[in-house]
């Protein structure tokens, strides 16, 4: 490549930043940008303060960034990072493990790849207008994230994509959003809205429970209401991986005629849940669905080999506090 073609590469693409050990053309590794920035000083007015402040330029000599390469922060000793407004993609792990202060998410951010976030604390949670694909656990462990409103043009949501933002409270869905995994919002314990626009046909939301069509799957839930009593909607067949995990405001479950299973970590850790009602429709219960459900102890069944698997799951071994009771005989 002449220095002629290089010149032209660059402008057309933008600068990527990479980790040590990723090539590619137009690439500056993080070390290598972190070094000159704070030896010898951006010509930009927000140099890196002391502690570890880190503003980076939208641009070099008039060529943007454009790309962040997997890993690239995720061991950088850096405590506060403003990204160039001009990335359009954050490649896997690109953040993750830094746990780093994120002042704002790219305006013109397209991709987000596996665990892009992961770990980082938000100033801001304004999402931009050209996200297109989340992946697996992008956002996961993150902080500062509460009010997220996802545009028009966001098509693919990846499985746990959002587990565990402790501060995630309202939720609003596009209905240009064709696919979305399990667990996205699994450990999400404060979440109190979920605002789905009613031109989406690949999701149905009712009484709380957000629903994926395709397969009768529930994938998340809010509270409508201040009781402590959650009632499954009718038409569920499948209870999502990792769909209640964490949960310290349900007491009562009641799973509708037709839920054939309950998947992974369910209703992992929901310490105040003490009763669960199950139709005779359930076929399979997922490891570790009730796991860590210290105050578990009445099951209402048919199937006691069933209410006995949850409850060894619940709390680790029989208990004589627990009994099931057949329906009928409740009647």
């Amino acid at each position: 490549m002449t220095e002629h073609e290089w010149c032209s590469f660059q402008r057309e693409h933008g600068y990527t930043i990479l980790t040590k050990t990723s090539t590619a053309y137009g690439g500056i590794q993080i070390w290598e940008v972190y070094r000159y920035i704070v030896e010898e000083g951006w010509d930009e007015p927000d140099d890196p303060k002391p502690d570890g402040t880190l503003f980076f330029p939208d641009s070099v000599d008039g060529v943007p960034f454009t790309e962040i390469r997997e890993n690239a922060f995720s061991d950088a000793p850096v405590a506060d990072l403003r990204l160039p407004e001009g990335i359009r993609r954050i490649g896997a792990s690109a953040v993750d493990k830094s746990y780093c202060r994120v002042c704002k998410i790219p305006a013109r951010l397209e991709i987000i790849e596996d665990y892009g976030f992961c770990g980082a604390t938000f100033i801001e949670d304004t999402f931009p207008e050209h996200v297109e694909m989340i992946g697996y656990g992008a956002f996961m462990n993150c902080m500062g994230l509460r009010n997220i409103h996802f545009h028009e043009g966001l098509q693919l949501i990846e499985d746990s994509a959002f587990s565990n933002c402790g501060d995630l409270k309202t939720v609003s869905l596009p209905a240009s959003l064709i696919s979305i995994g399990e667990g996205v919002f699994g450990r999400c314990q404060n979440l109190r809205s979920i605002q789905l626009n009613p031109n989406n046909t690949e999701l149905s939301l009712i009484n709380g429970a957000l629903i994926r069509n395709s397969d009768q799957t529930m994938i998340a839930w809010f509270p409508t209401d201040m009781s402590d009593v959650c009632r499954i909607p009718d038409g569920v067949k499948r209870i999502g991986d990792d769909l209640f995990w964490g949960r310290t405001d349900i007491r009562e479950v009641y799973l509708p005629k037709g839920v054939k299973h309950i998947g992974c970590f369910a209703f992992k850790e929901c310490k105040l849940l003490e009763q669960i009602s199950l139709p005779d429709s359930l076929e399979s219960i997922d490891p570790g669905a009730f796991s860590e459900c210290n105050k578990l102890k009445r099951i209402k069944t048919s199937n006691q080999s069933l209410a006995d698997e949850i409850l060894s799951d619940a709390c680790g071994a029989w208990s004589s506090d627990f009994y099931w009771r057949k329906e009928r005989e409740e009647q």
